[in-house]
Order: C-alpha cells, then structure tokens, then sequence
C-alpha cells in the first residue's frame, strides 16, 4: 500500500484547519478579535421614564475609575469575575459613565427642570466608583461573550452622604439583555455586552434614584 506523500498530507492538513475555523465561525461568530472593527461605544438608552419629575436639582461629578484595584472580584453574585481587560477603543470608562448617567437623568424626566418652583429643589451631588467595567470572551470554535459593570454611586447634600448603593450586571449574548447580532465580530459583540450591563446599572440608578426622591 503505498503511504501518503508529505505534499498530500500537508494539504489533508490545510483542509481540517480550514474546516475547522469555518465551524468556528459559522456556529456563533467570528472567532477572529479584529481590535477597532466598531469604534464607536453602542447607545443603549433605558427607556425608564419617571412617574413624576422630582423637586431635585442633582450635579453629576466625573466617576472614579478604581477597576485596577478589584480586578478578579465577583460580580453581581455570579459565576463571572471582574477582569482586566475590555474592549473600548476611542472612549475610557468614566467618559462613558459621564455621558451616559447624564443622557438617563436628562431623557427619564426624573429631575425637576423648572428651579424657579417654591420650595427650590433639593440641591445634590452625585459621585460614583467603578469597580468593573469590561468584557471577556469564553470558548474556541463556540465563543461566548460576557459584558461586566459594577459601579458604587452615592449622593451627597451639604458635604454628607444621604444615599449610597453599589450596582452591578453581568451580560451574556446568549441572554434576554443582550441587544446585539448574534454574528458580528467579537470585538463589536464585547461592546454591546457591556454597554447592556451599563445599561441595566443606570436603570437600577434611575429607580434608587426616583425612591429616595419620593421620600
């Protein structure tokens, strides 16, 4: 029986490679991390709107980014930890934060625009710490993705702190929160993940938030 030559079973080899990053890629997504294939950080708003607008007048200061130093912690009583990476390109996560926590108050109709009203708003500040703010990847030829926030947020009135909670979400792209393509590149897919876990942060915020101010 004659043995194969070395040409043939170099191309038998070619062959199972190109099969097997085909299955790869077919099966969930591309298996291939293209940094910068999406540069943008994706919008998801929180559709929460107010029951009313509350007498508040709330000043958003920049968040701290503190995730160096809770990296590996676990998040939101799951199975996931905090990581070290994640896939923002263009923006860093307090920015992000910023823009968005103030995006939520604005759009939700929770702060009471008019501070011409008697008795004026409540005049706050709120702060908030990132612990987590990232995303990881699981698997080789089935790759899964998962988006990670945990953020402590607080408000002070005068200098002292009046509310205080931490807030955390972990993402999946195989669960209900997850808004994005079931294909697309890996890169976009760990965008949309967090930017869902950051999503459902700022929700939970908004809701804190709106029971304080009915007190």
């Amino acid at each position: 029986m004659r043995q194969p030559t070395r040409l043939n079973f170099r191309l038998l080899l070619s062959i199972l490679i190109a099969c097997a990053f085909i299955a790869g890629c077919s099966s969930n997504r591309s298996a291939l991390r293209i940094p910068g294939a999406s540069f943008s950080f994706p919008k998801t708003a929180t559709g929460f709107t107010a029951k009313q607008p509350l007498a508040l007048a709330i000043d958003v200061q920049q968040p701290i980014d503190s995730r160096s130093k809770h990296y590996g912690e676990w998040v939101a009583g799951s199975s996931s930890k905090d990581c070290d990476t994640d896939a923002l390109w263009l923006d860093t996560a307090s920015s992000i934060l910023y823009e968005r926590v103030n995006q939520e108050l604005s759009s939700s109709r929770l702060i009471e625009q008019a501070l011409s009203t008697s008795p004026p708003p409540e005049r706050l500040t709120l702060k908030s710490e990132i612990y987590a703010f990232c995303s990881k990847t699981h698997g080789f030829l089935i790759v899964r993705v998962e988006g990670i926030a945990a953020v402590r947020f607080w408000l002070e009135r005068n200098g002292n702190v009046v509310w205080e909670r931490k807030i955390e979400h972990v993402v999946t792209d195989n669960d209900p929160d997850y808004s994005g393509s079931q294909v697309s590149f890996i890169e976009q897919a760990m965008r949309v993940a967090m930017a869902d876990s950051l999503r459902l942060v700022l929700r939970d915020l908004l809701r804190e938030i709106e029971n304080y101010g009915s007190k």
